[in-house]
């Protein structure tokens, strides 16, 4: 299988030739596209000389967009132009684990549809965690209690989806929440979802692009939306426990 690596960048990433080394080291072949939002033109050049740089030694090519940003609509956009059998989507500052992808792409194999680099399984962990990855977790945990997508990690954009998923799914985030988007409905519209342990480390250099406030509120959108589609056992029975109740109380 070919395998597509999409790494999203906005403006200037301090880490993003460390990324690419370490991917070189743990993926023999890959086509990998970085999709460029400049929103400071003022870098224009410099951007452009650096992914010149970047093409000659790592083989990598570029999609820029001026003056346009967004995690979810970069994506979408780099999902129209891979030529891959397999997308894996990751960070370009070095937080996501490259030697994890050989594990990935190992359950693509096995035939599962969407794989997740997961923190939150056994084996997986967070170097310097955040309130974003406390929040993370707990959203994690209440989907795979209340509905039933069993992924404990369904909020990180570290995963890899096969051909059919990127076709079949459509999505309108255009923030990071799209990695939830694209993994409920995927596991909605019947794919089948594997995880694999992962350790993801913070930034040590740079800032965040991450706004904790609206992607909470994303987050907590995708959640509703795996209740009310997908919901577990346990959903069912605490449904039907209040309407027994309600009813109890109308009728007394």
């Amino acid at each position: 299988m070919k395998i597509s690596i999409l790494i999203p960048v906005l403006n200037y990433e301090e880490r993003l030739e460390d990324t690419l080394k370490e991917i070189k080291k743990n993926v023999k072949k890959a086509e990998i596209i970085l999709l460029y939002d400049i929103t400071k033109l003022e870098l224009k050049s410099k951007i452009e000389e650096l992914c010149k740089r970047l093409k000659s030694r790592y083989g990598v090519w570029t999609i820029f967009r001026i003056n346009e940003k967004g995690f979810g609509s970069a994506l979408r956009l780099g999902f129209k132009n891979v030529k891959g059998d397999v997308i894996l989507v990751m960070m370009g500052d070095l937080c996501d684990d490259p030697k994890t992808i050989p594990k990935m792409l190992e359950k693509i194999n096995e035939g599962y549809d969407v794989v997740a680099g997961s923190r939150y399984v056994k084996g997986g962990g967070i170097i310097g965690n955040t309130t974003k990855q406390r929040i993370s977790s707990f959203v994690s945990i209440l989907i795979s209690v209340f509905s039933k997508v069993k992924c404990r990690d369904v909020t990180n954009a570290f995963k890899m989806y096969s051909k059919d998923v990127i076709n079949s799914v459509e999505t309108k985030s255009n923030s990071f929440d799209i990695s939830a988007e694209l993994t409920l409905k995927a596991a909605r519209m019947g794919f089948s979802i594997s995880e694999v342990p992962t350790v993801w480390k913070n930034r040590d250099i740079g800032k965040s692009k991450f706004n904790m406030i609206k992607e909470s509120k994303n987050y907590l959108k995708w959640f509703l939306f795996s209740v009310f589609t997908m919901p577990s056992k346990l959903t069912k029975l605490i449904v039907i426990l209040f309407i027994i109740i309600i009813s109890w109380l109308i009728l007394i």
